[in-house]
């Protein structure tokens, strides 16, 4: 249900008035396959990794800039 309300409207409000935020289960399918198409291995080796290695990577890949590759 929250998926289906965040690819409705991303960001938008919700009928109560409250803020329709990515769900978390998104943001971390989307970190899996974005560390293994990075380092070319599959989502389930990813997640076999530590965490803090995955915390990490999910910092700096906040960090870069996307408009330059940065």
């Amino acid at each position: 249900k929250r998926l289906d309300r965040w690819r409705a409207v991303p960001g938008g409000v919700a009928a109560d008035g409250s803020v329709v935020t990515k769900p978390r289960e998104l943001s971390q399918a989307e970190a899996l396959c974005r560390i293994g198409e990075r380092f070319g291995k599959w989502p389930h080796e990813v997640a076999q990794q530590p965490a803090e290695l995955i915390r990490l990577l999910n910092i700096e890949a906040q960090g870069r800039d996307d408009r330059d590759g940065r």
